[in-house]
């Protein structure tokens, strides 16, 4: 069960063609960060209902989470509304959802979750109670997420860089 002890964190990555997915993530006072909800859907949905489902994901956690993070992209003006350029975030605040743009560099975030998913012997297991955890675990109710890890691919951009490319299945 969740505990008041846990810090909670909400990072929205909004998609317009792949779906929206948001996620609830829990600190323990260890250190150990687990993906506790999430909310993953597709189809088209407008954001007045992603942020109704934000809503319901967070309302009762044991206390309120400590930050609210979006892809920094959701603050490109792209969007068209009674002729002014909005971006995907102004839709969000329009609905009471005010996150803070999260950090894009595809280095610094690779890096850390490689040091998140080490297993280190100096971490303990939030479940076993042993020494030797990963720093980033995802309850199991979070089937997409485990899904996008599972399925998470590399590919060689130019024969030097890898990049992310979960829409591109590499044979």
């Amino acid at each position: 069960p969740l505990q008041p002890t846990w810090d909670y964190y909400v990072g929205i990555d909004h998609g317009l063609k792949n779906p929206t997915s948001i996620g609830v993530y829990a600190r323990l006072p260890s250190g150990v960060v687990i993906r506790v909800r999430e909310h993953y859907e597709g189809d088209g949905k407008p954001i007045s209902y992603h942020a109704a489902c934000f809503k319901t994901m967070i309302a009762d956690l044991p206390v309120p989470p400590k930050l609210v993070i979006a892809d920094p992209n959701c603050w490109s003006g792209t969007q068209s509304k009674d002729k002014h350029v909005s971006s995907v975030i102004d839709e969000y605040n329009a609905h009471g959802v005010y996150p803070v743009p999260g950090q894009n560099d595809w280095h610094q975030g690779f890096n850390r979750m490689n040091e998140a998913l080490n297993i280190s012997q100096s971490r303990v297991h939030p479940v076993s109670g042993l020494p030797g955890s990963p720093g980033f675990l995802a309850f199991s109710t979070c089937h997409n997420f485990i899904r996008e890890v599972q399925n998470y691919k590399w590919k060689k951009v130019r024969g030097a860089m890898l990049r992310n490319a979960p829409d591109e299945p590499i044979d």
